[in-house]
């Protein structure tokens, strides 16, 4: 592990405390009960706090290792949610791209009904597949987030937060449409509202990222 400028004042620290020991040690038994302090004595004192010195350090940088690993951990379990919120809206804003498209062959009236059946199925077809599709992305990614960060979401990191909570209301929405059984005249409004509502979370957050880095 390399040693930044906090590993190196901790050990500072932990030398000058260990050292300190020694030499109180050494005076308390001097002073207080007499004995007669010979230099093998010396060594073995100063021996025992090398060995003190060597598990208190290892401690340290161990627990210096714990959190940067965690840091390291976390960023990469973020920047996969990220990647896939990204893949999940583009396959729903594809979505939403059919649906307007439907829309407007079916209004012109142009569309004989064999035209139109085959348009249901094939949008049917492209609904189950964003289902599954969906669904099986964000699963995945929400489980590791519950239970291997379920400690730093609680502790309110504001990143990772943004990322398991769009992941879980992605989720929640395709599922919301399976328990429909696709998209219908009764759900195509709320459809159409979250996919736009999606849109402009995540453009809200790239702007607030954007204003973020000019400031710094």
């Amino acid at each position: 592990m390399r040693l930044n400028k906090d590993n190196v004042i901790n050990s500072i620290c932990i030398f000058a405390m260990v050292t300190a020991i020694c030499f109180m040690l050494i005076v308390m038994l001097k002073s207080f009960y007499g004995q007669v302090i010979e230099i093998t004595f010396i060594k073995d004192i100063f021996s025992i706090g090398a060995t003190l010195f060597a598990a208190l350090m290892a401690i340290s940088l161990f627990n210096d290792w714990k959190v940067q690993e965690t840091f390291n951990r976390t960023q990469r379990l973020h920047d996969e949610g990220v990647d896939i919120i990204l893949k999940t809206t583009k396959k729903l804003n594809n979505l939403k791209a059919q649906i307007q498209i439907n829309k407007l062959l079916f209004t012109e009236g142009k569309l004989s009904e064999e035209q139109i059946k085959k348009l249901e199925i094939e949008f049917n077809d492209q609904v189950k597949e964003t289902i599954i599709y969906v669904q099986d992305l964000t699963h995945d990614i929400g489980v590791k987030i519950a239970l291997d960060y379920s400690k730093i979401i609680r502790n309110n990191d504001e990143e990772l937060n943004f990322v398991f909570n769009t992941l879980m209301n992605i989720k929640e929405f395709v599922q919301h449409i399976a328990r429909d059984r696709g998209i219908n005249a009764n759900n195509i409004l709320r459809v159409q509202n979250f996919i736009n509502d999606l849109n402009q979370k995540i453009d809200k957050k790239l702007q607030d990222r954007n204003n973020l880095n000019k400031n710094s």
